[in-house]
């Protein structure tokens, strides 16, 4: 004998019990068939959320944390369940390298007992630090040390080298010391610390410019010793640019490196020179001036004057004589007659006497310079008329 039919049970696939019916389960007529019914049971099945590890640099955003899941019937996903998994860490934005946990908690789900797997976020050094390092200016020989201004993204203490130190040295962490001209390399660091590695250098080039002091020379076209009323050109050199000191008997601009001057008394010239950067030095020469006035005609070869209006020797020309103010000329014949007497002369005189020109010949002349110091001149003088 044998069973026919088959037994059902209450439907459902959720966690529970369900009835298992006696359904058409059934025996032939020579038996009488008692069905005792009992439960089919669904247990919840074993469900493993794990946080994802995860890393990041020091001072930088965390992640966004995930989760991995382990035990899902069939095709069922994380959308079966009825509350989601909450990830937590406690790194922050500041927390330093290091380990730190992910927390998984606060899933459920009605048909899975969930256990929850902690995971790890690893902090890293922070590999972002930058150097921000400008362009060197040029630099003179002769200049102070000056400051160095690289910085650090992450605000870190920069370190400088130079390429040579005989030429330009660091001093005082951050400055450069000029020891010369010459061309040397700069170069920025930053080493890192526990929170950020080491930047790439950076490196400027810095040129020093040779900026020696001028070395001037001055000369006189008629040398140190001259005659007063005598014109000079002192002439300096070495320089870019020149400007001569305020002084006895100078004649025109003092801002070329030739000065004209004509000094009545022993003087001396100064002149400040600079070179093409602006460094200076100065330079002095003294003149020193004979008290030996020269009385020129205009011919001065013949002493002659020919007073004809021709403007050539018209005049009886005393070289220099407006230096003595209080001077006096005397102008007399052979006999020792004065014809023309004049005090303050001012190279006027045309042979002319009385509003009358003298007669053709020689005649003579005293000049007393009226300083009651220089000797009186004496001397002839010939009048021709062309």
């Amino acid at each position: 004998d044998a069973f026919t039919g088959s037994l059902n049970r209450t439907s459902g696939e959720n966690f529970g019990s369900y009835a298992i019916n006696k359904n058409t389960l059934a025996l032939n007529s020579n038996y009488i068939l008692n069905y005792s019914s009992a439960n089919f049971i669904l247990n919840k099945k074993q469900l493993t959320i794990t946080a994802d590890n995860k890393t990041k640099a020091y001072n930088t955003p965390n992640p966004i944390l995930t989760a991995s899941y382990s035990g899902f019937a069939g095709i069922e996903n994380q959308s079966v369940l009825q509350t989601p998994v909450l990830l937590t860490t406690t790194a922050t934005l500041t927390s330093l390298p290091g380990t730190y946990s992910i927390s998984a908690n606060g899933a459920t789900a009605s048909n899975y007992n969930i256990n929850f797997v902690q995971g790890t976020l690893t902090i890293g050094t922070n590999n972002g630090q930058l150097i921000t390092f400008a362009a060197l200016a040029d630099k003179l020989s002769n200049d102070v040390p000056f400051n160095l201004t690289a910085s650090s993204s992450v605000g870190l203490i920069i370190s400088y080298t130079s390429s040579d130190p005989t030429i330009a040295r660091i001093i005082n962490g951050n400055q450069v010391e000029i020891l010369k001209a010459g061309t040397v390399t700069i170069t920025a660091t930053q080493s890192g610390n526990a929170n950020y590695a080491a930047a790439t250098p950076v490196s400027q080039l810095l040129r020093i410019l040779d900026n020696q002091i001028p070395v001037i020379t001055i000369e006189s076209d008629l040398g140190v010793n001259i005659r007063k009323g005598d014109e000079a050109v002192l002439t300096a050199v070495g320089a870019s640019t020149y400007v001569w000191s305020n002084a006895n008997g100078i004649i025109g601009a003092q801002t070329t490196n030739k000065l004209t001057v004509r000094p009545s008394e022993n003087t001396t010239y100064t002149v400040t020179g600079a070179n093409a950067f602006g460094r200076t030095s100065t330079q002095t020469i003294t003149i020193t001036v004979k008290e030996d006035l020269s009385v020129i005609v205009t011919s001065p070869a013949t002493n002659i004057i020919s007073p004809n209006g021709d403007g050539v020797n018209d005049y009886f020309v005393v070289k220099n004589i407006d230096l003595y103010p209080n001077n006096t000329i005397v102008i007399y014949d052979r006999s020792g007659k004065t014809l023309y007497k004049v005090k303050s002369y001012k190279n006027t005189w045309d042979g002319s006497v009385n509003g009358l020109l003298l007669e053709e010949g020689t005649y003579y002349y005293i000049i007393d310079f009226g300083d009651g110091k220089t000797t009186s001149k004496k001397g002839f003088i010939t009048i021709v008329k062309q």
